[in-house]
């Protein structure tokens, strides 16, 4: 039976601690980037709408390296570029025509889940 408790707390502590390991990008200091999620959604969209049939990754880099630019807020702008230093590669093998904004910006842990609770 020890043998037992034993293997499942060992489970336990592997299980926190691969969660613990995986945190949602940061700036240099250790803060959360703000406005993470709304700028990430707003990467996603503009670089979707201006692709076509051709969704090449160069295609996709190229888009992300402007997309900064178009955000007039300069909390936003400063915000798009922390993530884009942070999340270019991931991004620029994500972004599809077909994903959700939301979904990957989720995935990417730069947006939070959030649940619903019906009554």
């Amino acid at each position: 039976m020890a043998t037992r408790a034993l293997c499942c707390l060992a489970l336990l502590l592997i299980c926190l601690a691969v969660v613990n390991s995986w945190r949602p990008p940061r700036q240099e200091d250790g803060r959360r980037i703000p406005g993470a999620c709304s700028v990430c959604k707003r990467i996603v969209k503009w670089v979707q709408s201006q692709l076509s049939k051709d969704s090449s990754k160069e295609k996709i880099e190229n888009l992300l390296n402007r997309v900064c630019l178009r955000i007039k807020s300069r909390l936003l702008q400063k915000a798009c570029k922390l993530v884009l230093r942070k999340l270019k590669k991931k991004l620029i093998n994500t972004i599809t025509n077909k994903v959700c904004p939301l979904r990957l910006c989720r995935q990417l842990r730069l947006c939070k889940k959030t649940y619903v609770m019906w009554q």
